[in-house]
């Protein structure tokens, strides 16, 4: 019987790859699709509310599945900004940054999602800049401001997880280096291979994208999902002091990429690590 029921899971896991991601809630993500900065966003478990909203207001919307079981950090929901930096088209170069933003909401996470306020699922800091107690130490995270570093995150991961995988080969790694970041590179590629095809080479230019990225865990193993694509991703930190240190280190080894490796082949990229291999078109199913 067991048999059986290892081989089911596994099948409902081909047919659907977010099955693990939803219990129930039938809860949607629903924002304009012209807006910038979390503006807008509303959490919706009803079809008719949600036809009502989109038809009444004067924009194109998006509307996605909304992650009903995502990983949590002492009770908050998070995601990861990413950074994405392409310096060349023809051929396709990359770099993704090792350093990240890890976002959380303003207030814990109701697993049961009756409570679809806008604070307890939505990560975007400029939603919580005004709000009271922001800028005070939360006790819960250690931090400020609802942000920490990749460094924290991945000795949270430690402390909750074990945090360290023993390869085949003997090696050990942390559970960030062993399964989240390989994870977080072939979602850079992917996407970068999608998009290919409408790049167009410009001399002496380079663009760079924010990747919003989210953890969920299927028996005990971490997964990575991609929320969306920020084209231009908004770099401004107000007195976010965790924000403000890694978008000032990261520019600074955007220069070394942009400017310095092109002069010495050898120089240092800072925090950037270019991407292996970009394949070209749309990823497996």
């Amino acid at each position: 019987t067991a048999l059986l029921v290892e081989q089911a899971k596994q099948a409902l896991a081909l047919r659907g790859p977010q099955r693990s991601l939803n219990i129930g809630r039938n809860a949607w993500i629903v924002k304009p699709g012209d807006a910038l900065r979390g503006h807008g966003i509303k959490v919706m478990r009803d079809f008719a509310s949600i036809v009502q909203l989109v038809s009444t207001k004067d924009s194109n919307w998006v509307c996605q599945k909304y992650i009903e079981e995502p990983q949590l950090c002492a009770g908050y929901k998070f995601d990861i900004r990413v950074w994405l930096l392409v310096t060349e088209v023809k051929p396709l170069k990359a770099f993704v940054y090792n350093d990240s933003h890890v976002r959380f909401a303003g207030n814990k996470y109701d697993q049961e999602l009756v409570d679809l306020r806008e604070c307890l699922h939505l990560t975007n800091g400029n939603i919580y800049e005004k709000q009271e107690g922001y800028h005070d130490v939360n006790e819960d995270l250690g931090t400020t401001c609802f942000s920490w570093n990749r460094g924290k995150y991945e000795r949270w991961l430690q402390e909750t997880y074990g945090g360290r995988i023993q390869s085949q080969a003997g090696m050990s790694s942390s559970l960030w280096d062993a399964s989240i970041k390989p994870q977080i590179h072939k979602i850079a590629s992917w996407t970068l291979g999608c998009i290919a095809h409408k790049l167009r080479k410009k001399t002496n230019a380079h663009h760079l994208y924010g990747l919003d990225l989210m953890v969920s865990m299927e028996d005990h193993n971490p997964r990575v999902w991609l929320l969306e694509v920020n084209s231009s991703p908004s770099l401004a930190a107000g007195e976010n002091p965790v924000k403000s240190a890694l978008v000032q280190k990261m520019l600074q080894d955007l220069v070394k990429v942009v400017v310095d490796l092109k002069e010495d082949p050898a120089a240092s990229c800072g925090g950037w690590e270019l991407l292996n291999q970009v394949p070209l078109g749309l990823p497996p199913p």
